[in-house]
């Protein structure tokens, strides 16, 4: 699905009435796409923190690497001035996500970049490349509704094509356990 990016109008829309009901209730995967000019991906940013909608992710950059001949950077934001255990810790955390889907056809570089607030690194960061590729979040209901704060924020603010990618985990969502309503 598609999704201009713009600032909710409602404050209970987060995409779009449409989007989030779509991403709300879908019984399947769904990606979400905010589009900007580009020619040619040449290269993908994979912000990840981990979790099912992350492997996912992968999953569609690997597929959008492959059909390009793109090189995907995975990135892992961190707090500024971790000590040697944190770094070791956060790297070891960025390349498990990776270990099961990875394959020789696709280079996927791992790095960890550290920042003060996770959505501005990874929004500093997507200018560099032609495509930000994002899973949603496991962020509460009271949190976030559709994708999660930083997904929801990058895909609003980064200048480049972002893709949100939402796993569908076969489990009712949060704010459908709410309401009394299973995901149809």
């Amino acid at each position: 699905m598609g999704w201009r990016g713009q600032q909710r109008r409602r404050r209970e829309l987060v995409l779009g009435s449409n989007v989030d009901e779509v991403v709300a209730q879908a019984p399947c995967d769904v990606l979400v796409e905010r589009i900007s000019p580009v020619e040619d991906v040449e290269s993908i940013l994979l912000p990840t923190a981990g979790g099912p909608h992350s492997e996912f992710a992968v999953e569609v950059a690997g597929a959008i690497a492959r059909t390009n001949d793109a090189r995907v950077d995975a990135v892992r934001v961190i707090e500024p001035n971790p000590t040697d255990e944190e770094r070791a810790d956060a790297q070891e955390r960025l390349d498990a996500t990776f270990g099961a889907i990875e394959t020789e056809d696709i280079g996927i570089e791992h790095r960890l970049v550290e920042g003060e607030e996770i959505a501005e690194a990874i929004i500093s960061e997507s200018a560099e490349y032609d495509l930000t590729i994002i899973g949603a979040t496991r962020e509460g209901l009271l949190q976030q509704f559709v994708f999660g704060g930083i997904p929801e924020e990058v895909g609003r603010r980064a200048e480049n094509t972002v893709i949100m990618a939402k796993r569908n985990l076969g489990i009712s969502s949060s704010l459908s356990r709410l309401l009394g309503r299973s995901n149809r």
